[in-house]
């Protein structure tokens, strides 16, 4: 099937045997299935770069995605996510700012908290946080720590962060962008964005899309001219819902092997760059 999950063709077609599919399709396959699932991914949005300028030391530019799809980006399965990753590099080949760039197991930096004991605890004292376990929507991006991560965050019957399905009862998170002629102001209470109230431009006016500022102050070092790279990233199954499984069974265990040697990757929806 063509649809958002390459890893899961890729998965299935490099365990083929183990998983009792070598009847099914042939490992190449499976590979031109994924492959077509990227090229459909990269279709399903664009991210356009524009109000590029320094001003003192601060280096300015909005990044605006925009929805193609006809439902919200990315789709409704919780595990999924999508975000924005930037570097900032200047003439002489320094890295100036990085913020949202994946390492080899397709994990960002803030996943080790996001994904830590904590807040994948199945039971969580009433005193606890749950919003150290997931990014707020980010309208500016200050620091290199703010990640606009766009997603749905579960909430469970208690009011705390949970990654069980069965558990969930409300939204703590959704800004995940509406297709175009969403209007969020007559939208059912059941669909409409969750904490994205503050952003002005988020779906305005059922754009379909929303942009964020980057307000970056820069080291006195840097060598004219900066070249900026942003790319959108999206992830079928984020790094807590693979480490937040809890339960004994074989398929499970299964599961975990497979994800332990084959990360979920962080496929490319989308790139901009721009030299200043």
């Amino acid at each position: 099937m063509v649809g958002s999950n390459s890893w899961l063709l890729d998965v299935l077609g490099e365990f083929r045997e183990e998983l009792g599919l070598a009847d099914v399709s042939t490992e190449e396959g499976f590979a031109e299935k994924a492959q077509l699932t990227r090229d459909f991914l990269s279709s399903a949005a664009t991210l356009g770069m524009s109000g590029t300028s320094i001003t003192g030391d601060v280096l300015s530019f909005d990044l605006t995605i925009t929805n193609h799809a006809g439902h919200k980006l990315p789709t409704s399965f919780p595990a999924r996510r999508m975000w924005l990753g930037v570097t900032v590099t200047d003439a002489g080949g320094n890295e100036v700012f990085s913020s949202g760039i994946p390492d080899e197991n397709y994990r960002l930096s803030v996943d080790e908290v996001y994904a830590g004991e904590a807040c994948l605890t199945e039971h969580k004292e009433d005193t606890f946080d749950s919003s150290q376990c997931y990014m707020p929507h980010i309208d500016v991006v200050t620091d290199a720590s703010q990640v606009p991560i766009y997603e749905v965050v579960l909430g469970a019957t208690d009011g705390h962060i949970t990654h069980i399905l069965l558990y969930a009862d409300e939204r703590l998170k959704d800004n995940r962008i509406p297709p175009a002629g969403f209007d969020n102001a007559t939208a059912d209470e059941d669909i409409d964005p969750v904490g994205t109230d503050s952003d002005a431009d988020f779906n305005n006016a059922g754009s379909g899309s929303d942009t964020v500022s980057y307000q970056l102050t820069l080291p006195s070092s840097y060598q004219a001219p900066l070249s900026i790279q942003a790319t959108l990233y999206y992830q079928s199954i984020r790094p807590s819902f693979v480490d937040g499984m809890h339960g004994e069974h074989e398929f499970i265990d299964h599961f975990r092997s497979i994800t332990a040697v084959k990360p979920p990757t962080a496929e490319v929806m989308a790139e901009v760059s721009q030299s200043l």
